[in-house]
């Protein structure tokens, strides 16, 4: 079966010969244009002028800011300060060295982590938090469920494995958390951040992300107090 007239004219004539570039040309600037259907040729012509291109300019001024500029700049201060920040740094670092119990221990970290200065004083951090992890007999810890998911939730953010039963003081034996606790906000507010530190298919701390969550959200701001909310 033979083609159609039209479809046989991009066809090569023989190997190696191309069909003309003109075929392809886009028809939006093509000036004129023909085609016919029962010929063998379609022809496209086009002439594009030469147009000189004005491009809109909003005259912005150089900035003086420029790199010369700001290093001519004096900095006579910088020394003053950077004295002024390693001091403090050697203070917060005493202050790690200081005896404190576990709980205001994890707290001056926490606040520390929060006013994200961390990165300044890892190795102190790393160190306390490996004293904490030893020692699990600090019954404060165990029975305050603030002290507990702040525990759980600090050990856990810096790989240590605290397990999910540290939690199961404070559910009864229909596997909930207690109903009473919906009263303590802090305790509300360190176990919905604790629940996102969890593993999968630890159950325990889904149900406490699914008590604090409802708890949190029903609670009446205004009889919650000002620092709590901001925390």
């Amino acid at each position: 079966m033979a083609l159609p007239s039209l479809f046989t004219s991009f066809l090569p004539s023989s190997i190696g010969h191309k069909p003309s570039l003109s075929f392809f040309r886009h028809p939006r600037f093509c000036s004129s244009s023909s085609a016919s259907f029962g010929s063998r040729s379609v022809t496209c012509a086009s002439k594009i002028e030469d147009q000189e291109i004005v491009r809109r300019s909003a005259n912005w001024q150089p900035s003086v800011w420029d790199y010369d500029f700001v290093q001519s700049l004096s900095v006579d201060h910088t020394d003053k300060f950077t004295e002024q920040v390693q001091r403090l740094k050697e203070e917060v670092k005493g202050l790690f060295d200081r005896e404190m119990n576990q709980v205001a221990k994890l707290e001056f970290i926490d606040v520390v982590q929060r006013l994200g200065l961390g990165y300044h004083f890892e190795t102190e951090i790393k160190d306390a938090l490996r004293s904490i992890h030893s020692k699990t007999g600090d019954a404060q810890l165990s029975d305050d469920l603030y002290f507990a998911s702040l525990r759980f939730r600090l050990l856990r953010q810096h790989g240590y494995d605290v397990p999910q039963d540290v939690f199961q003081r404070f559910m009864n034996k229909g596997g909930t958390f207690i109903k009473s606790l919906n009263k303590n906000v802090k305790g509300l507010l360190n176990l919905y951040e604790a629940s996102f530190h969890g593993l999968e298919g630890e159950t325990i701390v889904d149900e406490a992300w699914n008590f604090a969550f409802k708890h949190l959200k029903d609670l009446n701001l205004d009889e919650v107090p000002t620092i709590w909310r901001a925390t």
